[in-house]
């Protein structure tokens, strides 16, 4: 219901060795950090999660799908045992390319066609 009322966006965990999404728990920003903070009562401060959660709204801004890459390493421990690690990346980020589908329809990003006048042509 918080996503489809556009309080929070949630992104797919995907998977950048493999190149495919991961059906692990999604993770999920704030469209306002305000209400977030409202809705916890101002219980938490971190910075890096708040810059994160910002980060994350402008890469959307600009047009961009946002992912949350996961990376499996292979460590040894001290005793040699091979330990397999998931490795967060904060941001995989793609960019929504105009295209023209079968019927010849236009399909493109709204901030293209905004910001750029040419977007039409070609």
């Amino acid at each position: 219901m918080l996503e489809d009322s556009f309080l929070i966006e949630s992104a797919q965990r995907y998977d950048i060795k493999g190149k495919a999404y991961i059906e692990t728990p999604k993770k999920y920003y704030f469209s306002d950090l305000g209400l977030r903070n409202v809705r916890i009562n101002f219980r938490q401060f971190e910075q890096t999660h708040s810059m994160e959660n910002v980060i994350y709204n402008e890469l959307r801004m600009r047009g961009y799908r946002v992912d949350v890459g996961v990376v499996t390493v292979a460590e040894k421990d001290k005793a040699g045992k091979v330990m397999r690690k998931h490795l967060e990346v904060d941001f995989v980020c793609n960019l929504v390319a105009a295209h023209y589908d079968e019927h010849g329809i236009l399909t493109l990003n709204i901030y293209d066609f905004l910001l750029n006048p040419a977007s039409m042509e070609g």
